[in-house]
């Protein structure tokens, strides 16, 4: 497959029997708990059991193994245990599946919340998003992330007999933040019920838990849609050689593992000061040779390639890549060493406050800084979005965009449609600010559509360029915005832009567009200045249809953004 290919997004689902009970839970959660079932159930009756729903609520919690320790039985008991059945599994393994919550919004939404939890070893992973819930057969994400649970104490995802975790969920996708994480994260508790997954705490998460409330819970739904699209799932294929899990000898820094299960291959890097590498795919194997396509937790479905070599002696790997494409990650020529126990190392907050903590302090206080530098726009975006535009009053940030929005809405609430991203777009150390929201119209998937984007000059923002509905800006990924523009039946733009070194003004790849010529014709134009002038320009040699072709193209480039509501203030 070549690498244009973008199939829709990710999560490979390992599936692993999960019964549990609420055990040491408190009366306070337990309540919360019956109370989320009950109405989960009720929101989700196409794929939820109700029968087993109902005898689950009422079921006693089984006793725990007896040969298990006091002193084991007594910490779990007072610390969510109470599942005996777990089949000698860790909690991580337990959790592994898919789930979601049938979200009915006060504006008519009718959309659910997915995941798919992904454990590497008792290392807990998770691909979210959100869903339409026009197709009852499958729950395919219009907007994705990575959830990564880091739990305080790393014995507890690795226990067989607990069924809570207390973690903190760190986000990231290529979506947006340049595929980096997209604030502090959020501390709360994963509690393992027969239903599903219940999350309390995560303040202001929104999607783990409601604004209004501290739990939600996620209930058992195989519909979700797989995020490692390119496995075999073949357990019988593959070199008999190659089973089980290797990890990179002599290693500079952070291990890297890599898991061999029948023809798929998972790989997987850790740095506590970084986001996590993880990656699976399907092999094809050739003598002492094997090609593999995979993709990364957090991209999607966007695949890559990599050609092998390899030479097993015992429990000794070497393994050498044709065309690695992230040789900081995998290198070109490595030796690895057979884990004979498939023990992972599980990383812990600990860790990553130890290994991170005044970088990490760092990095969040200049984005503070920043944040606190462009506070004029978003108080006056914030202000607009909440009273309603003002025509009498002069604005000094609102575009034209967010002017269109606030005067038509709908029946959308505009304090949590409009939203805005921090982010380094042009690269030059200085975050950008940019504005907007996500529009869906008719049978379309969603789109990100931006308002503006601001930048610093002197520590004083400075407007780099706007959008609105006949002149619009959409994100590409990769630094790079797609525009578009109307003006009549005669004349359409499009083209891709980026930034300046300095972030203060757009320079333009590809400027295209339509103009009347004479005796009534239409002719195609190129350039690369974003002057719309005939004599400024090639003319090109298409049809209509070869021009709007392109133009389709752009477009499904275009990725959406992950935008925090600037109701939150």
């Amino acid at each position: 497959m070549t690498r244009s290919n973008l199939m829709r997004f990710l999560v490979c689902a390992v599936s692993c029997s999960m019964l549990a009970g609420c055990g040491g839970v408190t009366k306070t959660a337990e309540r919360n708990v019956t109370e989320k079932q009950e109405e989960s159930v009720e929101e989700s009756k196409e794929t939820s059991d109700d029968s087993s729903a109902e005898s689950s609520e009422n079921e006693s919690v089984p006793g725990k193994n007896e040969d298990t320790s006091k002193e084991e039985k007594s910490a779990d008991k007072n610390n969510g245990s109470g599942n005996s059945k777990s089949e000698n599994k860790s909690l991580a393994k337990r959790l592994s599946g898919k789930y979601s919550y049938h979200y009915g919004g006060e504006n008519g939404d009718d959309e659910y919340y997915i995941m798919d939890v992904v454990p590497f070893g008792d290392n807990l992973y998770a691909y979210c998003g959100q869903a339409m819930a026009e197709d009852a057969e499958k729950l395919g994400a219009y907007s994705f992330w990575a959830c990564e649970f880091i739990p305080n104490d790393s014995e507890e995802l690795k226990s067989e007999y607990r069924d809570m975790v207390t973690v903190n969920e760190l986000r990231f996708s290529v979506m947006s933040n340049a595929g980096l994480y997209w604030d502090n994260g959020k501390k709360g508790t994963i509690t393992l019920t027969d239903e599903g997954i219940l999350f309390e705490g995560f303040e202001q998460d929104d999607f783990l838990v409601p604004e209004n409330d501290d739990s939600r819970l996620f209930l058992k739904d195989d519909r979700v849609e797989d995020a490692f699209v390119y496995l075999n799932r073949d357990s019988e294929g593959g070199d008999k050689e190659l089973q089980g899990l290797w990890i990179l000898d002599n290693a500079d820094g952070t291990d890297l593992y890599l898991e061999f299960t029948g023809s798929d291959l998972y790989m997987y890097k850790k740095d506590p000061e970084a986001e996590v590498f993880y990656a699976a795919g399907g092999c094809e194997y050739g003598k002492e040779s094997f090609s593999c396509q995979a993709n990364r937790l957090g991209y999607g479905g966007m695949p890559f390639e990599l050609s092998c070599e390899y030479k097993v002696s015992g429990d000794d790997l070497t393994l050498k890549i044709e065309n690695s494409e992230f040789p900081e990650v995998l290198p070109e020529d490595g030796k690895y060493k057979r884990v004979s126990d498939g023990k992972v190392h599980v990383t812990s907050m600990d860790e990553v406050v130890k290994n991170t903590g005044k970088e990490s302090e760092s990095g969040n206080a200049d984005l503070a800084a920043y944040e606190a530098l462009y506070s004029p726009v978003l108080e006056e975006v914030r202000e607009v979005v909440t009273n309603g535009y003002d025509h009498d009053k002069e604005y000094k940030y609102v575009s034209n965009g967010l002017m269109e929005k606030c005067m038509y809405p709908g029946d959308q609430d505009l304090t949590k449609t409009v939203g805005y991203v921090l982010m380094d777009v042009s690269r030059d150390g200085i975050p950008e600010l940019i504005i907007g929201c996500d529009e869906k119209f008719g049978d379309n998937d969603p789109r990100s559509y931006i308002f503006n984007v601001f930048t610093l000059k002197n520590d004083e923002v400075l407007s780099v360029f706007e959008g609105w509905a006949r002149s619009s800006y959409q994100w590409m990924g990769d630094d790079h915005f797609y525009y578009s523009g109307s003006g009549g039946a005669a004349i359409t733009i499009f083209g891709e832009n980026h930034l300046s070194a300095d972030g203060t003004e757009i320079v333009w790849d590809d400027f295209y567009f339509s103009d009347e010529k004479e005796a009534g014709k239409i002719g195609f134009y190129h350039n690369t200045s974003g002057i719309f002038d005939a004599g400024k320009a090639e003319e090109l040699d298409m049809s209509d249809n070869e021009f709007f072709a392109k133009m389709e193209d752009y477009e499904a480039e275009c990725k959406l953004l992950s935008w925090t509501p600037v109701g939150k203030g």
